[in-house]
């Protein structure tokens, strides 16, 4: 069951959200409850929670963000309950946080960076204080706060765990290339989404790279450049499709038909 778990979060970072899905809800079918008020292993993951968190990311990718949130909302609770500081910090980090990202839940967002950070602080937790300031800075960006938001990412990618080489490294890369186009730094929008998809490649970091690739099709059509545009949103349109992950399927395909309108084409 262990296995099925850490393999599914590999297929997931993967893109591979069908055989992702199918693995952790196989485990989660097998998992028999014990008499024990946890189920810690090596002092970290809580095999159901974990599984539950991992499950609210895919679901949310695949299409179904309202199951997604009462995961994440339910699994918040439980392990919260528990009193494990590091897995909370980890599951807030790494799947919470992204699910209220992404379903533009910003009071939710507002509400886990906080205890994340709290958490991070209180226990000393430097890998995840770091990941907490970038989920700060990407809620200010959210908010609107747009150039203090960009100042904060930046200098909270500095100190991202791994050198650059963690996950969810190249998805605030990403959301850096976002601000920075939205205020008109196109030559820096460009610069970071070209290194976020040259690391998401090395890693094979890949679930998130259709929509690196939408980005990048944005920022080349506010450059000017709309064949090379066209051409990377049916890149990332097609990706999403193999990948199975609607929630990036449509918007490489709201990216592409706002292209082709703005070119006159019906």
């Amino acid at each position: 069951l262990v296995a099925d778990r850490m393999v599914g979060m590999s297929r997931f970072v993967l893109g591979d959200l069908r055989d992702a899905r199918r693995r952790v809800e196989g485990m989660l079918a097998r998992y028999v409850e014990t008499s024990r008020t946890s189920h810690m292993v090596r002092f970290h993951f809580e095999q159901r929670a974990g599984a539950e968190f991992l499950l609210a990311m895919i679901l949310c990718l695949q299409g179904f963000p309202r199951r997604a949130r009462d995961l994440i909302d339910n699994g918040v609770a439980e392990v919260d309950a528990n009193g494990h500081a590091l897995q909370l910090c980890v599951l807030l980090a790494q799947f919470a946080c992204p699910v209220a990202s992404l379903i533009g839940d910003l009071g939710r967002l507002d509400g886990f960076v906080s205890r994340l950070l709290d958490i991070a602080e209180r226990h000393g937790l430097g890998a995840w204080r770091a990941r907490g300031q970038c989920w700060h800075a990407l809620l200010r960006i959210q908010r609107g706060e747009t150039m203090q938001g960009i100042v904060a990412l930046d200098l909270a990618l500095r100190g991202f765990p791994g050198k650059g080489r963690a996950f969810q490294y190249v998805w605030f890369l990403g959301a850096l290339a976002k601000a920075n186009a939205d205020i008109g730094n196109l030559g820096e929008a460009r610069g970071s989404i070209d290194r976020a998809l040259e690391r998401a490649d090395i890693a094979g970091e890949l679930w998130c790279v259709p929509e690196l690739l939408r980005l990048r099709g944005e920022i080349m059509r506010a450059q000017a450049l709309p064949a090379e545009a066209e051409a990377t949103f049916k890149e990332a349109l097609s990706l999403a499709q193999t990948q199975g992950a609607l929630w990036w399927e449509l918007r490489a395909a709201t990216g592409l038909a706002r292209l082709w309108c703005a070119l006159g084409l019906r």
